[in-house]
């Protein structure tokens, strides 16, 4: 966050189109009396109030919101500060200051080293959605960005500071979509990939996502799905087979339906706006042969993973039935026996979390 970012934050300010009004605080400001502006980055101040300049500076300085010198603005390594922990779970009033960042906030652009509004940066916010935890508490939410050559979908929390921030509350263990509603329901779970396509009505499903697209889904918690019936309605290109085999890698019981003959993106949106009835689709529809293909792929300990057979696995595999079983070793070749069941790799006692 830079300097100017954190007075405006500090003051409660607003923008007003390249320069913010805040509350002065060298005096009981009421009214958001305060001009702050940058040019040639230097951070201009002043008090529509009559408050001196100096006396503007002075307390900001002594709230340490003022850089040293004639106001030049620091560096952006020096002025990066740790963001503000979240808020679980965010108070419904937060949805106004969300709308309110949206519109008017600012963000520092750093490929072009200028301040800008959030909306021009990335585009108009036109969607937006919540996604809840398991007792149904607002933790976050994810908002479609657009502009004419194309669309953003970004993550944004609310802080401890009683602001928005862009950004994502959960590092990992994030939870589903309508999270709380899923728990509460007894229908078959259809997964997509999207906000967007989530909200889509299909007959006989209850429909989910996870936030962050088809990289993101390890920093997703699973494991609210692990007894339930579950199906995945993948995008029609390679990034969307790839994030289906993630999730059933997490979910060994879920289906993937297998689209055939579609343009390269195509999803259950698509589907519905060519007048294609999602449940009579998915009715139609085979289901995709699709496995994790482990060999010769080395994890974070440079160790490479490979399927191994004999009859150990087979033990294992009439033991457990849908589950993988794999051999771990070093360039050197020696390692371990390996088996996953329900997202776990197990070895006398072993185990290495796969996807909680």
């Amino acid at each position: 966050m830079t300097r100017i970012e954190q007075i405006i934050e500090a003051l409660d300010g607003e923008c007003t189109g390249d320069s913010w009004i805040a509350h002065c605080p060298a005096h009981d400001d009421k009214q958001s009396s305060l001009s702050v502006a940058q040019k040639d980055g230097k951070i201009l101040v002043h008090c529509h109030a009559g408050c001196s300049q100096d006396a503007v500076i002075s307390a900001l300085r002594d709230r340490g919101l003022w850089p040293g010198g004639n106001g030049q603005q620091p560096t952006q390594k020096q002025s990066k500060s740790r963001k503000p922990a979240a808020v679980f779970p965010i108070p419904d009033v937060a949805k106004t200051s969300l709308n309110k960042k949206l519109k008017t906030g600012k963000i520092y652009d750093e490929e072009t080293e200028t301040w800008m509004l959030i909306c021009k940066k990335y585009g108009r916010a036109a969607l937006y959605w919540k996604y809840h935890n398991a007792e149904g508490g607002w933790v976050f939410s994810v908002v479609r960005h657009e502009k004419s050559n194309g669309k953003v979908v970004l993550p944004y929390y609310y802080g401890k500071d009683k602001k928005w921030h862009q950004g994502q509350a959960y590092k990992t263990g994030r939870p589903l979509y309508r999270l709380h509603k899923l728990i509460a329901s007894s229908d078959p779970i259809l997964i997509v990939e999207g906000e967007k396509c989530a909200n889509i009505q299909v007959s006989g499903y209850i429909l989910t996502t996870w936030a962050g697209g088809s990289s993101a889904v390890s920093k997703t918690n699973w494991s609210w799905l692990a007894e339930r019936e579950v199906l995945i309605w993948p995008d029609a290109d390679d990034a969307g087979i790839k994030a289906a085999v993630a999730i059933r890698n997490c979910l060994p019981n879920a289906k993937i339906l297998q689209i055939e003959d579609k343009p390269s993106g195509w999803d259950i949106a698509d589907a519905v706006a060519e007048g294609i009835d999602p449940a009579k689709f998915i009715a139609e529809c085979p289901i995709a042969e699709l496995h994790e293909e482990p060999q010769g792929q080395k994890d974070d300990n440079d160790f490479f993973w490979a399927p191994t057979h004999g009859l150990a696995a087979d033990i294992l595999l009439a033991a457990f039935g849908n589950t993988w079983i794999f051999e771990r070793h070093d360039s050197s070749g020696h390692g371990e026996f390996f088996c996953r069941v329900n997202c776990y790799y197990i070895i006398f006692g072993y185990v290495k979390s796969g996807c909680i």
